[in-house]
Parts: C-alpha cells; structure tokens; sequence
C-alpha cells in the first residue's frame, strides 16, 4: 500500500462528474473509507467513499472487492493527480471507463486544449435553495485539436491514460455565445423654442420619481417682474411663442437670485420644473425651482464689426 498511497484532499464542495469509472477500490491502512481506485490500464487515482457506502462496509454488507463502480471528478490541484474518484451509491451497473467532457474550449495547444467545466459549489448560507455554478478548467489531450475550436462549445469522450484524459472522440456542439450588448441610457433631446420676450430653451427628460411628468427647463437673460401670492410667493408668467408658462419661487430664493444677477453685467437664470396642467394661455411649472448662473456676452455681428474697423 505505500507505493500506491499518496496524500490529497477530497474537495467539499461537488463538481460536475465527468466520468464513470470501474477499477479496484484499495482502501488506505488509517482510513477505509479513502483510497485509490485502480483501473484497468495500470492508472492509479484517489478515491475515496461517501458516508452510505462506508455505512454498508461496516455492516458487512458491501466488501472492497464488490466496490468497483465509481464517479470521477476534476481535483482542485495543478499537479497530478489531476483528478478523484468517489463512489457515490451502490451500483451493479457501471459503464466502461470512459470520460465524457463537455465545456468551452478556452486555451488550444498543439497536443492538448483547456476546457472549463462547471462545478456546483456550497451556496452562502440564507441561499441554500440556490445554485452556485463556477467554471474549473480541465485538461484534454488530443492529437487533432482545431484551433477553431477556441470559445466554442464542445464534447470530448476521453479515455484514461498514465493518469490523464485523451480524446477518441471530439465534436463541436455550439458555437461561441455573442456577448451580451450593454444596455443603451435613453438620452433627452434639446428643443429649441423661441420667445417673444427673453431668450429660452425647453429640456424634455423623464425622470425616476415621475415616469409620466416632463421636466422643463427654461434659460432667461432678463428678470421678469413677479406678482406676489397671498402665502408670500412670487408668481411669473414667461411668454414665449403663443403660449405662457407660470409658475412660483419662494421670496427669499428670488430676492438672492435678483441681487447676484444685478452684481453681474451679463447673466442666465434657469428655472426647472415639472410640466403641470394646461392654463388657458399655456401652462404651469410645478415645483419650479431657479438658479442665476454668470452669462456670455452676445456675439457682435459682422457688420458692426466691420464698422468698428473702418472708423
């Protein structure tokens, strides 16, 4: 037995099974219930038995010679063994020893490609009910890897040999899956209105808190004279084509917004709202909120330019 031991460390969480195997279960002299499965072709993997299984070795209803059926799976390890069998239940029927891989072919070399598997690994606890699946690269030798194959889906049925997996049979099932397309933010358009009185533009977007409701902004360069509410509001009327927009800002906002405007030779104030119900000229801005920013002056046309040159 100590040339055939040797140390590993069965994985806790359970991996795709890629293989049923047949060969001699030899158990180790410290613990029956691990060991090396021997198969056929002299190759030698770890192995070792559930619970159900070691429950019927001590009873004496099933013996180290009777256990030659067992499921394979990839080892967490980058040094051979590559690979762990375990016998899962009692089974009279088992098929022969041959490996049946299906993953994404993710690296293609000469002799050899990279496939990666999926493993169902222990969920976070509270999410019991879930299933994790994380990919696990497997290793399969074969003499007419295509290196087309790359990002393709495909099947291998492999064959153990001096403790690794060679293909007999390949086949391409999918083609490489399209990457997904980034999801497109839905971006507001400007339009432009003209005014009869100021100068002004008009910004539709749909925000979150309202779906249904547009939010208009609007852009002036004078200051319109307000009309004071019984609450103590001011109230404006903004003409622009045929149509009129009223809405309301609290005193002490607009009084701030007047005097920083004055202090400045040119200025823009902005006022954004969201569209009320139709008035009989127009409509109302609801919870109109205003901000006075610093503005450019008006470009010089070309011909007081050229005046401005000629005297």
């Amino acid at each position: 037995m100590s040339q055939l031991e040797f140390e590993f460390q069965p994985l806790k969480d359970k991996f795709q099974c890629i293989a049923f195997l047949e060969g001699s279960y030899l158990p180790s002299a410290d613990n029956l219930g691990k060991g090396i499965l021997v198969l056929a072709d002299g190759s030698i993997l770890p192995a070792y038995l559930d619970k159900q299984a070691i429950a019927l070795r001590a009873i004496g209803k099933w013996k180290d010679e009777e256990i030659r059926c067992f499921n394979c799976y990839p080892r967490s390890s980058r040094k051979p063994p590559y690979y762990y069998v375990r016998l899962n239940r009692p089974s009279s029927y088992c098929p022969a020893a041959t490996a049946y891989v299906s993953g994404v072919v993710r690296h293609v070399e000469e002799d050899s490609c990279l496939v990666l598997v999926y493993r169902n690994e222990k969920p976070p606890s509270g999410q019991e009910n879930s299933f994790l699946w994380k990919g696990f690269p497997v290793r399969i030798y074969y003499n007419k890897v295509d290196p087309s194959w790359q990002n393709h889906f495909c099947y291998f049925e492999c064959r153990f040999k001096q403790g690794r997996l060679e293909a007999i049979l390949a086949e391409v099932i999918k083609p490489p899956l399209k990457p997904k397309s980034k999801k497109q933010h839905f971006v507001p358009t400007l339009v432009p209105v003209a005014s009869n009185v100021v100068q002004s533009t008009v910004q539709k977007k749909t925000t979150m808190n309202s779906a249904t409701r547009l939010e208009v902004s609007l852009k002036i360069n004078q200051i319109p004279n307000p009309e004071v509410t019984k609450d103590g509001m001011q109230f404006f009327k903004i003409h622009y084509e045929n149509r009129v927009v009223s809405f309301s800002v609290k005193q002490n906002t607009w009084n701030k917004i007047v005097t920083t405007a004055k202090s400045m030779h040119y200025f823009v104030i902005a006022i954004a709202g969201g569209m009320g119900p139709d008035t009989d000229d127009g409509f109302e801005l609801l919870n109109a909120s205003a901000q006075c920013f610093q503005g450019k002056p008006p470009k010089e046309s070309k011909e007081a330019a050229q005046a401005n040159v000629q005297s």
